[in-house]
């Protein structure tokens, strides 16, 4: 028996604005997409929001202490967020030839930013250098040398192909690219970084389809770095002694991140219930730098942390 379709090629499918909008429904849903472009797009605008809500909360008493409005701080986050967001939705429609092309020579500029921060443009703060000051205005260089690494690493393992799963393809020339932007960053001594760095790369070898083994030889050899790296560094010991032995006192270096990971019931202020924003009892010196897992715990109780 002949089914008729309509001119859209669903069988069945009712005409008009309707049926139009069921089908849009199955494909955002049922489609590939949702696997990736949607999903992705809509995890970084919601916790861009979360984000945004966050800084609110943390600089909004800092910010009238400095005779400035309440909304001083957040409203210029929430312009270069917006301004983020427009300019990612635009790039998802640039041709990924496009970033084949110029993943490499945005790999290159990556290093040569990062470069920045060891001449007198570097600025130093608790014992990393990582930043760098133009015009009254700082910027951190490893924040784009993240993204330039994180494209040129897709370019180059899918250029490999199915030879990633031999475990010396694998490293090579993929190693090459991610050792020398995390090596800078180690010398501005921010371990830290360094370590997001390893998960990037981590992450996209697993998604490329090296070996199992692979991952864990590399853990072994990360964790034993890791340990020279904190112990070659004084201030790296005080902070990892004040979150193990809570020794930390509000003049040590390691008081920052002591308390910007206050555990969860003590960080909102004794309970799980929301505290409204501003209400916490729980502060940090520095408290537009903290993490925001704590910041959200401070502000709206336990239960905005799961």
């Amino acid at each position: 028996m002949t089914q008729v379709q309509d001119r859209t090629g669903a069988a069945g499918s009712a005409p008009g604005p309707r049926g139009g909008l069921r089908r849009f429904w199955r494909t955002l849903v049922d489609g590939p997409l949702i696997h990736s472009y949607y999903a992705l797009a809509g995890s970084v605008v919601l916790l861009t929001g979360i984000g945004i809500m966050m800084v609110l909360s943390a600089s909004a008493v800092e910010s009238i202490s400095a005779q400035e409005s309440a909304y001083s701080y957040f409203t210029k986050q929430a312009t270069y967020a917006g301004l983020g967001i427009v300019l990612m939705f635009g790039l998802s429609f640039v041709p990924t030839s496009w970033y084949r092309r110029g993943a490499t020579g945005l790999l290159v500029l990556g290093v040569l930013l990062l470069l920045l921060v060891f001449t007198g443009l570097g600025q130093e703060i608790n014992g990393n250098r990582n930043w760098i000051v133009v015009g009254g205005q700082s910027f951190q260089p490893s924040e784009a040398a993240k993204l330039a690494v994180s494209l040129w690493l897709a370019m180059m393992l899918a250029r490999q192909g199915d030879a990633v799963r031999e475990w010396r393809q694998a490293l090579w020339p993929s190693a090459l690219g991610i050792g020398i932007p995390a090596l800078l960053v180690v010398l501005g001594d921010d371990v830290g970084t360094a370590l997001v760095f390893a998960l990037i790369y981590a992450a996209a070898l697993f998604f490329a389809g090296a070996p199992l083994r692979l991952f864990a030889v590399a853990a072994a050899g990360a964790v034993a770095l890791g340990a020279v790296a904190v112990a070659a560094a004084p201030h790296r010991v005080d902070r990892i002694t004040g979150w193990l032995f809570g020794e930390c006192g509000a003049t040590d270096a390691c008081y920052q991140p002591t308390r910007g990971s206050t555990p969860w019931p003590r960080a909102a202020g004794g309970g799980w219930a929301w505290a409204s924003r501003g209400s916490s009892t729980t502060t940090c010196p520095r408290r537009t730098t903290t993490t925001s897992s704590p910041s959200s715990a401070r502000s709206w109780g336990c239960w905005a942390r799961c």
